[in-house]
């Protein structure tokens, strides 16, 4: 009996021991900081870990973000709040965390190796990193289009006329770069079949003369085609072959409409050199007249006279006057060169005109005319 009652004592007694040195354990300071700075430490951790992949995420570019849009896994696409859980012996935080999974492409993870997931925090609930969102209202289209404001009809000529005068600039810097440029056969070529007939492509007809003269600015009735025909020594009025312009041409240095056009106020000049008109008046004989005649007609001996001996023969118009009422139908190669001659040998009153010279019988003929309707009318009055 002694024994049990000894035996009950001595484990009771020992038990308040026990929890007497257990308590006094949980309230030592020091194993109370011990356990505050172990807390402190994993709240930090938690901290710098949240802060690091804050600035990863801020660092991203677009480009890094769409190429980790497309990467990753199925079993990344998860909202996970491991890392951002705050420790339980840690003060809760009065800000919001939140984790912004980016989508990914599965197809895609294997071929790039980069991250798949970016964790973003933001410190205020009401605050939003918006660094990489695109809010510009014109292009998400939310703005409305814009409205073109209506010109005026000053506004409208001023810029016509200056597009007027950028192509005009342009055209005369063309022609002065195809004018710098040597002749070429094949440019000539096709330069000739702009006004080729299209039955013939190496004849140009009347049509496609007219349509020269057009280019050119000039009448087709100026004498300066008359020596471009001759420059071309075209056999038949109204028609140029391919092989009489490509030598003509050729001479002149000349294959385009712009270079023909430079050339023609030389061209008009050589008419004024008395050797060479001479030689020009004698070849419109043979270009005006039918080649199975010897003979021209005369209304293209007078049309033709017209255009040679204007303004460089006082009496033209009254020859032509007298050849009209006169009874001759053709004029022959001898009539024809010894018009020329009495322009240039007999005055205006045709004082000097002798009766029993080598005159042919048309000419006579026209100074007898000429006395008895303008001199003789003139002396009675």
């Amino acid at each position: 009996m002694f024994g049990l009652v000894f035996l009950f004592v001595y484990r009771r007694g020992v038990f308040r021991i026990i929890k007497s040195h257990v308590f006094q354990l949980s309230m030592d300071p020091s194993s109370k900081e011990t356990a505050q700075t172990e807390s402190s430490s994993s709240q930090m951790l938690n901290d710098q870990q949240l802060a690091s992949n804050s600035v990863e995420t801020t660092q991203l570019s677009t480009d890094e973000k769409s190429i980790i849009a497309k990467n990753g896994s199925d079993d990344e696409r998860r909202l996970s709040f491991d890392n951002l859980r705050p420790s339980s012996s840690s003060t809760p935080s009065t800000s919001k965390q939140t984790d912004i999974i980016l989508n990914e492409n599965p197809a895609t993870s294997n071929e790039c190796g980069n991250t798949s997931r970016v964790k973003k925090t933001t410190t205020n609930s009401s605050e939003v990193n918006e660094k990489h969102i695109n809010t510009d209202p014109r292009k998400t289209g939310d703005m409305p289009a814009k409205r073109k404001r209506k010109t005026s009809r000053d506004e409208t000529k001023s810029k016509k006329s200056k597009e007027d005068s950028k192509v005009r600039t342009l055209h005369a810097c063309t022609e002065d770069d195809d004018l710098s440029k040597p002749f070429s056969l094949r440019k000539c070529r096709s330069w000739f079949l702009q006004y080729a007939a299209q039955d013939d492509p190496d004849t140009i007809g009347p049509d496609g003369i007219e349509k020269l003269c057009r280019d050119l600015a000039v009448d087709p009735e100026n004498v300066v085609m008359l020596v471009v025909a001759w420059k071309l020594q075209a056999e038949t009025l109204g028609y140029f072959k391919f092989n009489e312009w490509s030598k003509g041409m050729g001479n002149m240095e000349c294959d385009s409409t712009a270079k023909l056009q430079a050339r023609l106020s030389s061209l008009t000049t050589i008419l004024r050199d008395n050797p060479t008109f001479k030689k020009i008046y004698r070849y419109a004989f043979d270009f005006c007249r039918n080649h199975e005649q010897r003979t021209l007609d005369i209304d293209t001996a007078m049309a033709m006279l017209k255009v040679l001996l204007n303004g460089k023969w006082s009496l033209i118009d009254h020859f032509l006057e007298f050849m009209q009422q006169s009874k001759y139908k053709v004029i022959n190669r001898d009539q024809w060169c010894n018009v020329l001659e009495f322009s240039r040998s007999i005055s205006t009153d045709l004082s000097n005109y002798d009766e029993d010279g080598a005159w042919p019988v048309l000419m006579d003929e026209f100074v007898e005319w000429y006395r008895t309707k303008y001199q003789n009318t003139e002396a009675s009055t």
